[in-house]
């Protein structure tokens, strides 16, 4: 039935639809129409007919106001149709059971006027959809752009990947992680050696690498909040901006990110689920394509219904898996909305922020104050890290070998060596003497004092990859959340180290593997002199 009065509405707007020629058929009632809906729509008819005619007599729609309408003229009255249209008259039109009703026709105010009438009622008809949709029951204004918000969709799983930053943030930032790093971590061997000893500068260096994650994390959320609908969520670098200045948290805000972060975590873990199971609908998709394919190709398939049987399966639990998809779609990141899920994760954001002020120190202090010179120039900034890291596991493989070492393993560390080291390497090895009484395990056992807690920074370095990717945490079969002993913080690598500390440590192992070199090829030497004596 709206179709019809939406039809009967624009009928009002365009005079000329509603000629008295029966073969336009516009006027016509639809034979499966029922009586009661003619009559309503009749009445319809009427009662705009009626409103039409009074805003002719009160001259709503004057000849001077046509005048901005392309093609418009004053009234003309001088053809025939325009002056039996003047008539008010009904025409009978028979409908399905041989019965007739009476067909208002319409008074023609003429084309301009027309015209103006039917621009008039589309304008009023627009407005009326956006009151209607703009207003609220309680009277104020309703975005629709809100109320709709942008779906995740395919972006599922790189929002699912965002949210394991952040949780990987919160538990690093838990109080039992804090604990271990502030009595393990920093007074470690490695940490106190190469990058400082004195706590305050290192729990500097761990609050400037915490809040550099959370930059990260942020400028993520950043990026989906810009894809929002919602202009609230916005340029949110702005308000980010701002938390910088803000020292005292909110009340219960623990407790509200910690819960918004376990529903998130909640719907990554079915997303981890969908993502599995997009994977074996593609199996599926592909197997069912294989059969198609044979089946099509071979005369037998029409002979044997064996293979028609295993189609059907094939094709049954292809729909099954198609099924089992789309309802983890509906209770995973998929069917939620890029603005429900950003509003909890600023509340993460604003959470981390104060979480790091009070477990590492405020930003206030600055950064590594006279640390930062030239005198202490560290191997991450300046790209040297990994590289001093292959050079220390060099040396332990050839420490931890025995007997005799190839010439180009020992060139190829030489030629690897600092620059700092190999031009103070001839000096060193001309003033620097082993005592005869050592033999070659007491240099090994040397050499490891130096060795056991420097290979474990180097080796970290080389294992360092940053955050753990959804794809990997989703492969790993785990729900664990924070880093592995495959990812350790940026604070047990070479990273932060020293580098005037590390070419120290480098140079004085390799005069030591020197001397070991020299060992183990000394009972050779005194062999070759023995015979060349007895000759």
């Amino acid at each position: 039935m709206d179709c019809y009065m939406l039809k009967s509405r624009r009928l009002v707007g365009i005079a000329d639809a509603w000629s008295v020629d029966d073969a336009d058929g516009i006027g016509e009632f639809p034979e499966a129409m029922s009586a009661a809906h003619k009559q309503m729509v009749t009445g319809l008819e009427e009662a705009m007919v009626a409103k039409l005619e009074l805003a002719s007599h009160s001259s709503l729609f004057s000849s001077s106001d046509d005048s901005f309408l392309p093609g418009s003229s004053s009234l003309d009255t001088s053809t025939s149709e325009e002056k039996q249209g003047l008539s008010e008259s009904t025409t009978e039109r028979p409908g399905n059971n041989g019965s007739s009703r009476q067909v208002p026709r319409l008074r023609v105010l003429g084309t301009a006027g027309m015209a103006g009438f039917g621009k008039a009622v589309d304008i009023l008809d627009t407005i009326g959809c956006l009151v209607t949709t703009s207003l609220s029951t309680d009277g104020g204004f309703i975005s629709r752009v809100k109320t709709k918000g942008c779906p995740i969709s395919i972006l599922a799983f790189e929002v699912a990947n965002t949210i394991l930053k952040g949780a990987t943030i919160m538990q690093s930032l838990s109080e039992d992680t804090v604990t271990y790093f502030k009595q393990v971590v920093l007074p470690s061997e490695g940490v106190q050696n190469l990058i400082s000893s004195d706590m305050g500068v290192l729990m500097r260096i761990v609050a400037n690498d915490k809040r550099e994650e959370l930059k990260i994390f942020s400028q993520e959320i950043i990026r989906y909040g810009n894809r929002c609908k919602d202009p609230q969520w916005h340029n949110l670098d702005r308000y980010f901006v701002k938390l910088e200045s803000e020292n005292q948290p909110q009340k219960q805000l623990k407790e509200t990110a910690i819960a918004e972060m376990q529903k998130l975590m909640d719907l990554v873990h079915r997303t981890t689920d969908l993502y599995h199971e997009l994977h074996a609908l593609d199996r599926f998709e592909q197997d069912y394509r294989c059969k198609l394919m044979g089946k099509g190709s071979s005369d037998r398939f029409e002979k044997d219904n064996l293979p028609g049987e295993n189609i059907q399966i094939v094709r049954i639990e292809l729909k099954s898996q198609r099924n089992y998809v789309k309802s983890l779609k509906k209770r995973s990141l998929w069917s939620k909305t890029l603005e429900e899920i950003v509003e909890k994760l600023v509340d993460i954001v604003h959470y981390l922020h104060f979480e790091i002020n009070a477990s590492f120190g405020s930003s206030d202090g600055g950064e590594l104050s006279s640390e930062s010179t030239e005198d202490c120039q560290r191997l991450g900034p300046a790209g040297l890290a990994l590289h001093y890291a292959n050079i220390i596991i060099q040396i332990y493989s050839v420490v931890s070998r025995s007997g005799y070492i190839p010439p180009n393993t020992r060139d190829a560390l030489y030629q690897g060596l600092p620059p700092r080291v190999r031009s103070a390497l001839p000096n060193r090895l001309r003033t620097s003497s082993v005592p005869q009484e050592l033999n070659i395990d007491q240099i090994r056992a040397t050499m490891d004092k130096t060795l056991k807690w420097l290979v474990p920074m180097a080796i970290n370095t080389t294992c360092a990859r940053g955050f753990l990717r959804f794809s990997e945490w989703a492969k790993s079969g785990t729900e664990r959340i924070g880093r592995r002993p495959g990812q350790p913080d940026v604070i047990e690598t070479l990273y932060h180290a020293d580098k005037a500390k590390t070419d120290a440590y480098i140079l004085d192992l390799v005069v030591w593997l020197h001397h070991l070199v020299s060992q183990s090829n000394r009972p050779a030497n005194a062999k070759d002199q023995s015979t060349s004596n007895q000759d």
